[in-house]
């Protein structure tokens, strides 16, 4: 089991998820593929295939109608609710469809057919939303391709077992089949959602848009696209060429086999066969079209092939000629096509592209889908059906033209993209069960762009064909290194190196000499990796351990010092050598600050032992500026992942949050491994906050569940001790000092609690309890009511929700007092902020007295900046650091605080008094304003260092708080 969920590309502790979602697309494709055949055999045969035209129209309206209703739907009935009764609703129509066919009503067969793609459609939303809500971003993009095969084989068994089905139980009860299907979809569904942590909670707080806004919005863009309006006239025709194959096939098949059960078998074995060559052709043949012809040349070959179909028709109109002709369609359309014409919508701003999908699905495709209708109504009436072939080629001709110009259309787009300085839509893409997608389009576009007068549009094209590394860019790449343009040479020199372009020796070697720093940089790389003669690169970079840059210097110093042997033998190499390692010792520990960063990265790169021994000596100074700490603790870990990790784990409890991230992602890339180490750190309360992060970018789950567990009931404890704490001082007389106590008592009970929630996060849905903390810490009672009662369904029974019930009493809308204030308890904390909250609560309600003077002085700055609204919003913490940087100013009455025009680089918080805000202009004095206690003056000091626009001068004595811009 093991081996196969590794081939799948399934992770450690996903099989018990993605088995079930697996089997969920695997049975409603099987289901709908049965029951879809089964419902056309029954259509064609009892009710006639000359009523399709009626049902194309009854089509294009019922499609326009269920988008509305399930766009309301999406937004008024919880995601998990409706996710779970769609497929037992879908069950008991279709149980209830089957028994009304023993009435033998004629009507049910449109109604049928009608019915079936929008069940088809509404299965579809549920399976796919069901994959979402499981699964966070990073997850789908590896899984979601696993999925869709899965969906594609139900699909195809579905196709093949037809025949044998209804030869054993009956056309009409494939239904039932169907139905059976979806009941077993529904068990697996409420199995995974049951045991989802947080339903459903819209990612935005923001108002969804709703789906005619979204047309409207993509309506606009697509009205000043050039490709889009091309797109939208192709996607009309679209819609109409496939109905008007559909028609003389349907009639093609009932006319060929006019028994129906054999007519189903027929339909399902064809479409069975369509679909296994369409999903072969994707796999093996789309992306080698693609990256030899391109996108648009791809999906240009579609209308050709509908031209070539009626055109045949028209000649020779014969059965055989017409399932030819569908069955290429139809492998062309799911196997090329369709990935081409998604493909092509990146070329779309992604802010907008979900909005014009929705507009050329909702508008142009439905109304192609009309058209259709109406214009075979009208010409089975009027004309013959080789004139239908007729109307059919003209189609094709005009969405051939369509495609034809939507392809200038593009080209023009990928210039324009280019321009924007937006490379992503020129990587290749990776594709599921191995491969890659390139457009040779925009791969040649590309590559043209690296020659424009534009350096914006040369940067970009460089860049692109750095991450594409192709060999036929090799000589634009050369070419590229005279530009004019720094950055493009850099990243022909990366781009070169990555597409092993040895013939280009020589020219990297002269870029050594570049002027530029980043130029040198990229070539000692570049040449680092390439060249095959060591006495060669050590005599080129050799000369560059005296470079005035330090990035180069200790980068040509790293690549001396990782050439193998034989190099280094030699007496004038191990000189070489030891210039290299005294070098970078010294720049190390002595340079300047960016010095020593560029040279602790070239001793990680450098990887020797003896770089991991100095590395380690420099974390021992506690003076080490965070940068440097940050850089070591990274080097520490190329060099050598075991030896480093008990440094990691130790620097988990760093005072410094980016020391602890840096860690974090360190001991994530490191995985299995870091698991013990770090959970035995979370039991330390140094440490327990980077070993949370540790824990959540680590790429795999602990073995265990338990010690999580037991870390998320101690953290409760913790919140519901620090919340009865603050419950009972709620119950004192209401002050400031009380107050400050309370938040801070609040805010020490949610801190605890957040790491509760964050610890059952990392036993399921971490991106669902990620947002759901975010929402509770936000002021919207109403989100935070919908959360809470999200977090109290989790789990009707079982270890988690008893874990996590008691917490919901922390983000009530207002604790209610509760019991008596334990001054001793608080005055004792561990936490020293609370301590000398408590003491001065204490202190002012006349509980016991306060000889600190200092401390004192400082409770009541914090309480004089929560007065002030630039500040209010702020936790206590906060205020703590805002009211330590603060220095105390006294003004006598006319004195000048500060002169229009002086370098700004303090700001005054105003405590008693007033100040004037005077400009000088046109000679005269101007009083802008007055300040008065509570207000502040000179903030924009703290952000730059900008000459004041105003002068500032004492009314009376005033009295100030000063924080200047280095203390901030």
């Amino acid at each position: 089991m093991n081996g196969l969920a590794k081939a799948l590309s399934i992770k450690p502790g996903e099989s018990q998820r993605a088995l079930p979602v697996i089997g969920i697309m695997l049975v409603t494709a099987l289901g709908a593929s049965l029951g879809g055949t089964s419902i056309e055999a029954l259509f064609f045969a009892r009710f006639g295939v000359e009523y399709l035209p009626y049902m194309f129209v009854g089509l294009g309206v019922t499609s326009m109608l269920m988008s509305f209703g399930v766009s309301a739907a999406l937004g008024s009935i919880p995601r998990r609710v409706l996710y779970i009764a769609i497929p037992l609703f879908i069950a008991v129509i279709l149980i209830a469809a089957r028994l009304a066919l023993l009435t033998n009503l004629n009507w049910l067969y449109p109604a049928l057919w009608l019915g079936k793609e929008i069940l088809i459609s509404l299965t579809g939303i549920m399976i796919w939303g069901i994959a979402g809500m499981v699964y966070d971003t990073r997850q789908a993009k590896r899984l979601f391709p696993l999925f869709n095969a899965s969906r594609i084989l139900g699909q195809i068994v579905g196709g093949f077992v037809t025949g044998a089905l209804v030869s054993l139980l009956g056309l009409e009860n494939l239904l039932f089949v169907w139905a059976g299907t979806l009941l077993l979809a529904f068990v697996f569904s409420r199995a995974l959602l049951g045991h989802q942590q947080i339903p459903a909670t819209p990612k935005s707080r923001q108002k969804q848009p709703t789906l005619i806004k979204e047309m409207q919005r993509g309506y606009q863009y697509v009205r000043r696209s050039k490709l889009m309006r091309w797109v939208s006239l192709a996607a009309i025709l679209f819609s109409l060429l496939y109905f008007s194959i559909s028609l003389p096939f349907s009639r093609a098949a009932t006319e060929q086999y006019a028994n129906e059960e054999n007519l189903a078998a027929f339909l399902g074995l064809f479409n069975g066969l369509s679909t296994a060559a369409a999903f072969l052709a994707s796999l093996v043949f789309a992306n080698r079209l693609f990256a030899r012809f391109g996108i648009m040349l791809c999906l240009l070959l579609f209308p050709v092939i509908y031209l070539i179909g009626f055109a045949s028709l028209a000649i020779l109109p014969i059965f055989a000629i017409v399932v030819s002709f569908r069955f290429v369609q139809m492998l062309w359309l799911s196997g090329i096509a369709d990935p081409a014409y998604q493909a092509m919508f990146n070329v779309v701003p992604q802010e907008r592209r979900d909005q014009v999908r929705t507009f050329i699905e909702g508008v142009p495709q439905q109304a192609g889908t009309f058209l259709a209708g109406a214009i075979l109504i009208v010409g089975e009436q009027t004309l013959a059906p080789q004139q239908l072939y007729i109307v059919g080629l003209f189609a094709a001709a005009l969405c051939t033209f369509a495609i034809y110009r939507a392809r200038h259309g593009y080209n023009e787009a990928l210039v324009e993209a280019l321009r924007a300085g937006n490379p992503h839509l020129f990587y290749s893409e990776e594709q599921p069960f191995g491969g890659f997608r390139q457009d040779a389009v925009a791969i040649r576009t590309a590559l043209k762009g690296l020659s424009d007068s534009d350096p914006i549009l040369r940067r970009v094209s460089a860049e692109i064909l750095e991450h594409l590394s192709l060999p036929e860019a090799e000589e634009a790449l050369v070419h590229g290194l005279s530009d004019p343009d720094a950055l493009v040479r850099a990243s022909c020199l990366r781009a070169l190196a990555r597409a092993k372009a040895t013939s280009a020796l020589d020219r990297i070697a002269a870029s050594l000499r570049d002027p530029e720093p980043d130029v040198r940089f990229e070539a000692v790389a570049a040449l680092s990796a390439l060249t095959v003669s060591l006495a060669d690169l050590a005599l080129h970079l050799s000369p560059l351990l005296d470079d005035a840059d330090t990035r180069v210097s200790t980068r040509a110093a790293s690549a001396l010092l990782r050439l193998p042997s034989p190099f280094g033998r030699r007496a004038g190499d191990k000189n070489v050598i030891e210039k290299a390692r005294s070098f970078l010792r010294y720049t190390a520990a002595m340079g300047e600050l960016s010095e020593r960063e560029h040279a602790t990265i070239a001793m990680g790169d450098w990887g020797d032992a003896e770089a991991f021994d100095f590395l380690v000596n420099e974390l021992k100074d506690r003076n080490l500026p965070v940068r440097i700490r940050r850089v070591v603790l990274a080097a520490l870990a190329r060099i050598d992942e075991a030896k480093s990790m008990p440094y990691l784990v130790e620097a988990l409890g760093h005072t410094d949050i980016s020391v602890r991230e840096t860690v974090a992602g360190l001991l994530g890339q490191i995985g299995g491994p870091a698991i013990e180490p770090v959970l035995l750190a979370l039991q330390n309360p140094k440490q327990e906050q980077g070993a949370l992060l540790a824990l959540q970018r680590l790429p795999e789950l602990p073995p265990s569940a338990k010690p999580l567990e037991e870390y998320a009931r101690a953290a409760v404890a913790r919140a519901l001790e620090y919340d009865c704490l603050m419950r009972g001082v709620r119950a004192e007389a209401e002050e400031e000092a009380t107050r400050l106590l309370i938040e801070s008592l609040q805010n020490k009970s949610n801190e605890y609690g957040t790491r509760a929630l964050r610890a059952i996060g990392l036993l399921g849905d971490q991106e669902a309890m990620d947002l759901a903390i975010e929402i509770l810490n936000t002021r919207n009672p109403t989100q935070r009511a919908n959360v809470i009662e999200a977090l109290e369904s989790i789990h009707a029974r079982g270890p988690l929700r008893e874990i996590i019930q008691p917490l919901m009493r922390l983000w009530e809308e207002e604790a209610a007092p509760e019991g008596n204030v334990d001054w001793q308890r608080l005055i004792m904390d561990e936490d020293e902020w609370i301590r000398d909250c408590a003491l001065f609560a204490a202190h002012k309600l006349g509980e016991m007295k306060m000889e600190n003077i200092p401390t004192l002085s400082l409770m009541e700055r914090i309480l004089f900046f929560k007065r002030v609204p630039l500040f209010a919003d702020l936790s206590p913490s906060d205020l703590k650091q805002v009211a330590a940087i603060a220095q105390e100013e006294s003004f006598s009455d006319g004195v000048t605080i500060t002169r229009q025009g002086d370098v700004g680089d303090m700001m005054f918080i105003i405590v008693s008094g007033e100040v004037r805000v005077v400009t000088i202009q046109n000679h005269k004095e101007i009083e802008l304003a007055r300040r008065k206690p509570g207000e502040y003056v000179g903030e924009m000091a703290l952000i730059s260092k900008e000459p004041r626009i105003a002068t500032l001068s004492a009314v009376g004595n005033v009295h100030a708080l000063c924080i200047d811009q280095k203390s901030f």
